[in-house]
């Protein structure tokens, strides 16, 4: 039974309707013998005879009428399988489940969702905030269709597919009227004996800020406060002497509580990001608009440059 084909039962239960090999052909649109074999591969698999003929027609014998009264309910579970699938797939039914990093949950991640709704309204989203530690083992197991956050240090296993986006600048941010917020020309090692804020459970800062300033002979900075706030972090930098070390997509909700960028001459690091999910996935309509939203900043960023590449090849004509 394993090898039937909802095709097979629907042949087989146009046949018992029409009482007619060729009446039944006719209305399912196929030629006679093929109507033939599509019931003898039922026969052949149930090993059973299915119809017999008589004055009235073919009839279904005894085996053939258990078939049809489950056949019955086989073609009708196999449509509507159909039809929820497809509206999964259409993103008219069924949960998509995010996973976001800290700084994209507070940026991106709510205008996408404000789209991803107007285009799906049947949608249910469920998201999931954290750190990329936190959130890629969630997205390995299954708890997550898709997470958009860093990459994480080892490449995801195969079956996975990560779209990178563009890196993020990684800058330190103290409040308005900090020391080094007022100085220009700020150096590394100015920053090396300050109390730093940072977000809980997140190893990966870590290992960006040891490497950062070891790179300069410098020691690691002390982080006093780890925090799975973002708001806690933006108060506590925004009341005391600490800095943090922030993405500069959060610049403006960094002014918003109070904070300033310190002026380094560079970035203090930066930071892969994609977006990943399994590839199967990608057949959700859902899922393929949230990656196309994540992607608009980059594609805009090479128009733009485009745009400026030709405009000074016109200039130097």
């Amino acid at each position: 039974m394993r090898l039937l084909y909802s095709r097979h039962l629907e042949h087989f239960l146009a046949v018992c309707q029409a009482r007619s090999l060729r009446k039944a052909a006719q209305g399912c649109g196929v030629t006679q013998p093929a109507l033939s074999k599509s019931i003898r591969v039922l026969e052949t698999a149930l090993s059973v005879s299915l119809f017999e003929r008589r004055s009235a027609g073919v009839v279904p014998t005894p085996a053939g009428e258990i078939l049809r009264r489950h056949a019955v309910h086989i073609v009708d579970s196999a449509r509507c399988l159909e039809a929820e699938i497809g509206a999964l797939l259409g993103g008219e039914a069924g949960v998509l489940r995010i996973g976001a990093g800290m700084v994209w949950s507070v940026t991106h991640l709510p205008q996408w969702l404000a789209r991803l709704h107007a285009r799906f309204p049947k949608l249910q989203i469920a998201t999931r905030s954290g750190v990329s530690e936190q959130l890629v083992p969630l997205l390995l197991d299954g708890e997550l269709d898709v997470l958009v956050a860093s990459l994480s240090r080892e490449p995801l296993p195969q079956g996975f597919r990560t779209v990178r986006l563009p890196d993020a600048d990684m800058l330190a941010y103290g409040r308005r009227g900090h020391p080094l917020a007022r100085r220009r020309g700020v150096r590394l090692a100015d920053l090396s004996g300050c109390d730093f804020v940072g977000f809980a459970d997140d190893p990966q800062w870590h290992r960006h800020a040891e490497a950062a300033f070891a790179a300069a002979g410098l020691d690691a900075p002390r982080v006093l406060l780890h925090s799975s706030s973002l708001e806690t972090l933006l108060a506590t930098v925004a009341a005391s002497d600490s800095l943090a070390i922030l993405p500069a997509s959060l610049g403006e909700r960094a002014a918003a509580a109070g904070l300033t960028p310190v002026r380094l001459p560079a970035p203090v690091w930066r930071i892969g990001m994609g977006i990943s999910h399994r590839e199967h996935s990608a057949e959700l309509a859902p899922l393929r608009e949230l990656v196309a939203m994540a992607c608009e900043p980059a594609r805009a960023a090479m128009r733009t440059a485009g745009a400026r590449g030709t405009a000074r090849g016109q200039r130097g004509r």
